[in-house]
């Protein structure tokens, strides 16, 4: 049972062909030191450790998009000393200071990654702070419950994969459009 796509006057089939894919070595890598990236979900399981392997690898200024507001900054302290460490804001609160810890900025913000209008805010506020973007990391839609200690369970749902962009070089300068 073929796929088959008619574009244009053209018919198209869907085919597979092997590929034969090498190992990704440290020296390879393309993430930058101090490098600016956006992080969908990210204050979700599976996005909080990208952030912290970000935090520890590059000490990367991270951008962490979630759905939820969190307190003002300067409230922290007193959300923290008021809340139960189990409250889902204050286990996030200590994971961004953690993170910072670690030699990381972050910016946590709030955002439906969904809705165009927002995510223009976003990356006006990204690019107004940090001048750039370096790369997108897609973990949003990603259930917290999978991801744990740093591993991550296979996920079934292929609309749970995580996707990883990096902007390309020369398009850091400019104002993104999305």
């Amino acid at each position: 049972c073929d796929v088959v796509a008619y574009r244009e006057g053209s018919r198209w089939i869907q085919v597979y062909e092997k590929v034969q894919l090498q190992a990704n070595s440290e020296e390879g890598c393309q993430l930058r030191e101090g490098g600016v990236y956006l992080i969908t979900g990210g204050l979700g399981g599976l996005g909080l450790i990208h952030a912290e392997y970000l935090a520890q690898k590059v000490k990367a200024r991270l951008v962490l998009l979630g759905r939820t507001p969190l307190p003002e900054r300067g409230k922290w302290q007193k959300w923290l000393e008021s809340h139960r460490s189990s409250n889902p804001t204050s286990c996030k609160l200590r994971k961004i200071m953690e993170l910072e810890g670690l030699g990381a900025e972050v910016l946590p913000v709030a955002a439906d990654v969904s809705n165009i209008e927002q995510m223009q805010r976003v990356i006006a506020e990204v690019l107004e702070r940090f001048g750039c973007i370096h790369g997108v990391i897609h973990a949003a839609g990603i259930a917290a419950t999978r991801a744990s200690r740093g591993s991550v369970d296979p996920i079934s749902s292929t609309s749970a994969s995580p996707t990883i962009h990096r902007v390309p070089s020369g398009k850091t300068d400019r104002k993104v459009e999305t």
